[in-house]
């Protein structure tokens, strides 16, 4: 095809469209860029968050230096917690249908005239209705992404037999909240969804596709345009309108490696595309009667004066909290308590939040509250506080019976307490109770863990679904266990999270894909993903997400996890700094473990490197300090490993018959924690040791206390 370019006032090449490109086997993507010019104006979906931001702070009086909070998140976040405190009362983009066509709607309204029969749009305004009025075409919109099969009959019997201009408006209109996709479930729902898929494939089977003003950042329909050429070999041509020269690990830059010779770009302003004759702007006149008066924000405004100043508080609260932005909620929540005319329910909510100490007392009153209220939500939250409160008191029995109340309330509220709330509190109750016997739990809690994962995507909780998928991993990883299939799943849901930045959940996400690429060996991939949890970590720490005494507990963690990747002599190097993060910890009471916890699990990795260099007075003293530390907590799954590496090494020292009660110790106390018998089993066999390790072990074997 010969491409027509013309030179504009600021010497950037512009393509333009040549003649006859515009035709019945054309469709027209239409995203928010177009949407942007004057008169239109409207505000990017990350300027539309900003802008709603500012707009609940001014249902109240509040400090500048609390709205000024530099945020880096995706919008639907913001729309998520509005939807849910106030569902389908209050509609944020409602003001978008004030917007009025600019040049760029007109001319794709033009196209109409050219032979374009169908338009994909993900925007929510109504400008290319009004252009395609203004023009006197008959059109039709269908609003909505098909739910069912039916629907997707539908839709293509439309789009075939129709005589008018099909406009199919996948995330709904701003007129027609029902039919809205802007919030994180409802996203994730859609991308997900078969039938979208199946819709969107037909129409990249049947047509060529020419993008304007479309970024590619959503995560419903790119994930289906870049996949396409994959599966479904295709003569059919996509084309991309991109301003500027298309940027490295760019949407844009992905479909091109994807589509190959079938991808075209047209560099450019979107208006430019269409200076060519046969595609002669007619819209001059409509244009200049636009009023300046009636904008998007004016709309949005009135919208938002329905949100009741507490309400405002609420929604606000939450979302610092979901950003781990924690001091500034319970500041917003601080200042809701104290408002005049505050509702019984966000009243119970402020002071449940600002719970610091989950006081059983004042949780029971304020769950009997909620029931009351049939604030089922919050009932939630309380109870699941009571449990966490019971289980950090080993009082597990307690715990149990509340587990059951729980388990009442999901099967008779599943619209408020969902599957995934009930299975989180069963996990953390095994865990925290199972690991006092040392038993292991792994089955059931994997199978719990993928059903909360499945559970929570097909609700449209996708960061739910990644945190449980995270959490599976994780229990994978420290039990040796491996599903590629699953790993794959949660290294693709990476650039998601990301995309919502929420430092402590990006934190776990990435040293969980570290732990696992150890098991794997994939040494590169568990770097890479090591060093960008410690800049999160760091980031929570300096945003004080974190406290000092968690992060200096938490860079430990990754400090050791790092040793694993290189050579014994840098592994000893990044232990140490492990250990001395440990010793400048002040309180351990508000962590989950205590320091001996976390020395017997460093001295011991220490030792072993120590043994790998050669150096085994050393590796004798710290595998002794280990196994004093376990000791002390007893931590009978790392005693009982530091136990195994204690006889190796008294082995290698000639002390045969030390060595043999050490081992049987160990091989007892794995058998008793349910885990690596086979190891110790194969360490007396290389030590052929089998025919002296057969009777019961004592219960303690006794060696010098060491100097330090």
């Amino acid at each position: 095809m010969q491409v027509k370019k013309t030179r504009p006032s600021n010497n950037s090449l512009v393509t333009v469209l040549p003649r006859g490109f515009i035709n019945t086997n054309l469709v027209l993507f239409v995203g928010a860029g177009a949407s942007i010019a004057w008169p239109t104006n409207l505000p990017s979906f990350y300027s539309l968050r900003d802008y709603l931001i500012d707009a609940l702070f001014c249902r109240f009086s509040c400090p500048t230096d609390v709205n000024n909070l530099e945020i880096d998140t995706k919008p639907e976040l913001l729309l998520q917690i509005i939807w849910e405190y106030l569902n389908d009362d209050v509609n944020p983009i409602s003001g978008f249908k004030n917007a009025l066509p600019n040049e760029n709607h007109y001319n794709i309204a033009n196209t109409c005239n050219s032979g374009v029969k169908l338009i994909i749009t993900t925007n929510f305004d109504q400008c290319i209705e009004i252009a395609l009025n203004d023009f006197q075409i008959d059109f039709t919109v269908y609003y909505k992404s098909p739910s069912n099969q039916e629907e997707v009959e539908e839709l293509i019997s439309l789009i075939v037999k129709s005589k008018k201009v099909v406009i199919w408006k996948p995330h709904g209109d701003c007129e027609h909240i029902e039919t809205l996709c802007y919030t994180i479930h409802h996203v994730a729902k859609l991308s997900v969804s078969k039938y979208l898929k199946i819709i969107y494939e037909y129409i990249l089977s049947k047509y060529d596709i020419l993008t304007l003003g479309y970024s590619g950042y959503d995560d419903d329909l790119f994930p289906i345009l870049l996949n396409y050429p994959q599966f479904n070999p295709s003569t059919k041509k996509l084309y991309w309108n991109s301003f500027t020269e298309i940027q490295p690990n760019s949407p844009p830059y992905f479909i091109k490696k994807e589509w190959g010779e079938k991808f075209h770009v047209f560099k450019g302003d979107m208006k430019d595309l269409f200076a060519s004759s046969d595609l002669a702007t007619k819209h001059k006149n409509f244009i200049t009667q636009a009023d300046g008066n009636i904008t998007w924000e004016n709309g949005i405004e009135l919208e938002l004066k329905k949100i009741k100043p507490d309400w405002a508080i609420c929604i606000l609260g939450q979302y610092y909290y979901r950003l781990n932005k924690y001091n500034e909620a319970r500041y917003l929540w601080q200042k809701g308590l104290n408002q005049v005319n505050i509702s019984e329910s966000n009243k119970i909510r402020f002071e449940l939040n600002l719970l610091i100490d989950n006081n059983l007392n004042k949780l029971k009153e304020i769950f009997a509250k909620a029931i009351e209220l049939k604030e089922y939500n919050i009932a939630k939250i309380a109870l699941a506080k009571a449990i966490d409160n019971l289980l950090h008191k080993k009082e597990f029995r307690k715990a149990k019976i509340l587990l059951k109340v729980l388990r009442n309330l999901y099967e008779s509220n599943p619209q408020f307490v969902t599957f995934s709330d009930y299975a989180s509190n069963v996990i953390n109750y095994l865990v925290l109770n199972y690991n006092r016997v040392i038993k292991r739990i792994n089955d059931y809690e994997h199978k719990l863990l993928l059903l909360v994962f499945e559970n929570s995507k097909e609700r449209g909780d996708i960061i739910g679904a990644i945190k449980a998928l995270d959490s599976y991993i994780g229990s994978l990883a420290v039990n040796d266990f491996q599903n590629e299939q699953m790993f794959k799943q949660l290294i693709d849901y990476v650039p998601v999270l990301e995309a919502y930045n929420i430092p402590n959940d990006l934190a776990s996400l990435y040293f969980t894909i570290s732990i696992y690429s150890s098991r794997i060996m994939q040494k590169e991939t568990g770097l890479k993903y090591l060093d960008k949890c410690l800049e999160k970590t760091k980031a929570c720490y300096h945003s004080h997400v974190y406290s000092e005494d968690r992060y200096r507990k938490l860079t430990a963690y990754i400090l050791h996890q790092k040793s694993m990747f290189g050579t014994a002599e840098q592994a000893i190097v990044l232990i140490k700094e492990a250990i001395e993060q440990i010793e400048l910890i002040k309180d351990f009471s508000q962590l989950e473990n205590s320091k001996d916890y976390f020395l017997g699990i460093y001295y011991s990795s220490l030792s072993n490197n120590y043994q790998i260099i050669g150096k085994m007075n050393k590796a004798l003293k710290y595998i002794v300090l280990a196994i004093e530390h376990s000791r002390k907590v007893n931590d009978i799954r790392e005693e009982a490993r530091s136990l195994m590496y204690y006889g190796e090494l008294l082995f290698g020292k000639g002390k045969r018959s030390e060595a043999v009660e050490i081992l049987k110790e160990s091989l007892m106390k794995h058998e008793y924690v349910g885990e690596n018998k086979i190891k110790v089993q194969a360490m007396i066999k290389k030590l052929d040791l089998e025919n002296e390790i057969r009777k019961p072990a004592p219960n303690r074997v006794d060696w010098p206390a060491s100097k330090e």
